[in-house]
């Protein structure tokens, strides 16, 4: 490891590192790309899980959930006749029946007869679950609660929500209420 003087005294050549290589040498241009790179939007792709006991049907994801989405779900959560007064597996089925864009079946995206894409939404997704409300139907189609456990899981870790220190049982200070 090489040292630095932050003084200002003077250094030995070979205690500067080099200029990375493909960095901009006219004057200004690293302000230019610095600027142009402000300038994109920085947003998380979607992810795509396969229904483990349904492995022809998979769901894609959009992972993109602002904190104060996440807060406002995990208020609808709440339940009281909870030990810890918190609803686990509702807040997870909200996760996936708000995050979910598309339905796969065999790898293609289903469609309703008019066209529009499945997702938890979709009226035609609810007549075939036959159930009343979109946490039932989340219920259904996954079928065994550890698995709406992983997917939700997995949808916030790609949101990045979920770290180390979560899984080690401290919780972000930001997402409490």
């Amino acid at each position: 490891m090489v040292d630095y003087d932050v003084t200002g005294g003077k250094h030995d050549d070979a205690l500067i590192p080099d200029k990375p290589t493909g960095t901009p040498t006219k004057p200004g241009a690293a302000l230019d790309s610095l600027r142009a790179e402000f300038e994109r939007e920085v947003r998380n792709g979607p992810i795509t899980l396969t229904v483990p006991a349904r492995p022809h049907i998979a769901l894609t994801f959009d992972t993109n959930i602002p904190a104060n989405t996440l807060q406002a779900w995990r208020k609808a959560s709440r339940d009281k006749s909870m030990p810890d007064g918190f609803d686990s597996l509702k807040f997870s089925c909200i996760v996936i029946a708000n995050k979910c864009t598309h339905v796969l079946f065999h790898g293609d995206i289903a469609t309703d007869e008019k066209g529009t894409d499945l997702n938890f939404y979709n009226d035609a997704m609810m007549d075939m679950l036959k159930v009343p409300s979109v946490i039932n139907a989340v219920q259904k189609l996954y079928g065994v609660d550890g698995a709406i456990f992983v997917a939700a899981d997995a949808i916030l870790t790609a949101a990045g929500y979920n770290n180390e220190e979560e899984q080690q049982g401290e919780l972000d200070p930001t997402l409490l209420t």
